[in-house]
């Protein structure tokens, strides 16, 4: 039976925070106000969407709250990017520990790209949405992968830098600037992305559920539930950010090809299925 993945949730990135000297930063000084943040950004992308035709929008920001309270919660890697967010406030002292954290929480979310194009892949074959839907979901948890081997690669290298510019202020304030600079380039894109990728898989539910109850359980979605111009436009919105994404991918590349992804062999399959049915 094909399972329906969890409620998607987003939050910020916390490896690509500025970095700062010594300098605090807001709104992510305590677990409690990270998680009020992601329910903010959560319910801000939930008004967004159409409003759906079996429930009120007061019912729905009830339930959301409430689940994505629940989920981040029992989120350990939810928890280690708050902690990451601390390491940020005195860069000077805790610098080591910082990257460290840093590099354990890209290795985990890269695996839970993998696994988010796992759970939309096996929607698959209980769904008759379009074969573009699935292509352009799937590559954008592909291609945001192959970005965080190209941002860890390039992040060792400025850690480095900045480990030999610890005793010297000036030429450590701008290393943090150069990397805050090619690091606001990609960050919008990244969360472009991960909102619009969340508002497709919401809009898909919220419009083939009937109660809350139904809402991410097994059911067969139906395209025919959905209005194409706004499911389109989604897709459209998408594939756009994730080719961006791409691109710079690309641009940072000594060779002109994409790393190999580690998608692992699960998902390799079944992705290679649809790209051979859909050909």
């Amino acid at each position: 039976m094909t399972e329906i993945p969890a409620i998607p949730i987003a939050w910020r990135r916390d490896s690509t925070l500025p970095l700062k000297w010594d300098t605090l930063q807001e709104d992510l000084n305590t677990y409690n106000n990270a998680v009020m943040e992601t329910i903010v950004r959560n319910i801000k992308l939930l008004k967004e969407l159409p409003p759906p035709k079996n429930f009120t929008l007061n019912d729905l920001v009830c339930y959301f709250e409430e689940k994505i309270k629940n989920d981040l919660e029992q989120d350990i890697l939810f928890e280690e990017t708050v902690e990451v967010g601390k390491y940020t406030q005195s860069m000077d002292t805790s610098m080591d520990k910082y990257f460290a954290r840093i590099y354990d929480v890209n290795e985990k979310e890269k695996t839970k790209k993998g696994e988010g194009a796992f759970s939309i892949a096996r929607l698959f074959l209980n769904s008759n949405l379009s074969d573009e839907f699935f292509k352009t979901v799937t590559n954008s948890y592909f291609v945001e992968k192959d970005f965080s081997d190209v941002f860890e690669r390039r992040l060792r290298k400025e850690q480095l830098d900045l480990n030999n510019a610890r005793n010297n202020r000036k030429k450590f304030v701008k290393l943090c600037e150069e990397h805050n600079t090619w690091v606001q380039n990609f960050s919008d894109i990244v969360t472009l992305i991960e909102d619009t990728r969340i508002k497709l898989i919401w809009y898909v539910e919220l419009n083939n559920s009937k109660t809350i109850d139904e809402l991410f359980k097994e059911k067969f979605l139906f395209q025919e539930n959905l209005c194409s111009v706004f499911l389109a436009k989604l897709v459209d919105t998408l594939r756009e950010a994730t080719n961006r994404l791409e691109e710079f991918v690309l641009s940072n590349l000594k060779k002109p090809i994409l790393p190999p992804s580690n998608a692992d062999d699960a998902v390799k399959t079944i992705t290679d299925l649809i790209h051979l049915l859909t050909v």
